[in-house]
């Protein structure tokens, strides 16, 4: 009985990777090749009841904040994910009931943070936090999914984050457990998944990736470079001062063509007594402290080798083969996918029956 159910769950699963989540193989490509370069990534999974599909969707660090000493996504107090949401994406949410009743014009014109251009096509900053909350005031706070207009603060959702099964109750006498008894324990539903290119080594919540370990090599290196070129362009220019004795003109200088000689009216050995340049050297120190960083940078992959376990090491290596290879990235899906599998097969099981059609037609 369980391995026809679990059959039938893994063949909609199935169904649903490859006929509904039209997404899922580009979002899951681009998390490939972004992971190891900034550690950290997350999948979104949930039923979207507009578009009356199943979606699971990237999200990357920056929209995801999480207290950064959290344990774990499932014993975060709070996660909070920053949604950018359209004019016409505001509305289809207030009709189906998503969002509560409000106009759109409460909102104001929308602002953002990494561009100046805004017109009334820029979208508007949703914040959709899930976390924990005492709604009925009996002292536990139960899982709940607030959504607030980031630059009104206005309140347009809170949904439960939990299903009735996922109620924990107290076990009687009989050792059997009462429907009605006092709970002990409410089990949240999770929407995100977690994926991690190497911890963090100071435990923090989110990984590392060759961004954050080359990061402050990288700065030194365009520190230097910028230097020797701020140098070259000196010397280029061959800047300096002019003495009094040149006999320019109150305030002149003078300014010199490619190929273009200037006549002057003292003489020779006078006229370079009388000028003063700015060094015509570039330092020999930033030239050598560029060769040593870009060293330091080429040889950070060796380094890593020699410190971490074999492991660990095997790990490393296997998931940057998974960028240019298709058999390694087949064998590690199997190892990263797993959790958000767990998510998928959730959503099967709270999907409603009449969405199912689609898929018994096409069966």
């Amino acid at each position: 009985m369980k391995e026809a159910s679990a059959l039938r769950v893994g063949q909609y699963m199935t169904y649903q990777l490859h006929e509904q989540m039209e997404e899922w193989e580009e979002d899951m490509d681009k998390l490939l090749h972004v992971l190891p370069i900034i550690g950290t990534a997350f999948k979104k999974t949930y039923f979207d009841s507009i578009e009356r599909k199943s979606v699971s969707q990237i999200v990357f660090a920056d929209d995801l904040v999480v207290n950064y000493f959290a344990e774990s996504l499932e014993r975060a107090p709070r996660v909070t994910h920053r949604i950018n949401l359209y004019h016409n994406e505001i509305v289809e949410r207030i009709n189906s009931g998503m969002f509560i009743k409000f106009d759109v014009a409460e909102l104001g014109q929308a602002t953002s943070t990494k561009t100046a251009d805004i017109d009334e096509d820029t979208p508007h900053l949703f914040l959709e936090q899930h976390r924990w909350y005492d709604l009925d005031g009996d002292g536990y706070q139960e899982p709940y999914v607030v959504t607030v207009h980031e630059q009104t603060q206005k309140l347009v959702r809170i949904s439960p984050r939990f299903a009735t099964d996922g109620i924990i109750r107290k076990t009687g006498e009989d050792g059997l457990i009462d429907p009605n008894g006092p709970f002990v324990k409410i089990l949240p539903e999770q929407y995100f998944t977690r994926f991690l290119f190497m911890p963090s080594i100071d435990g923090g919540f989110y990984g590392m990736g060759f961004g954050s370990l080359l990061m402050s090599s990288n700065s030194a290196i365009n520190t230097v470079i910028n230097q020797l070129l701020d140098a070259g362009t000196l010397s280029n220019r061959q800047s300096g001062f002019l003495g009094r004795g040149l006999k320019l003109g109150r305030g002149k200088s003078i300014q010199v063509k490619s190929g273009e000689w200037k006549p002057v009216v003292v003489s020779f050995n006078y006229l370079s007594d009388s000028l003063s340049c700015f060094s015509k050297y570039v330092s020999r120190c930033l030239k050598e402290a560029q060769a040593d960083y870009m060293d330091e940078a080429f040889m950070l992959d060796e380094e890593l080798e020699s410190i971490t376990p074999t492991q660990t090491t095997q790990l490393v290596t296997l998931k940057q083969k998974t960028i240019v290879n298709a058999k390694g990235k087949n064998r590690w899906l199997l190892y990263i996918e797993h959790p958000e599998f767990t998510d998928c097969k959730m959503v099967v099981a709270a999907t409603p029956q009449e969405y199912l059609q689609d898929y018994k037609e096409s069966d």
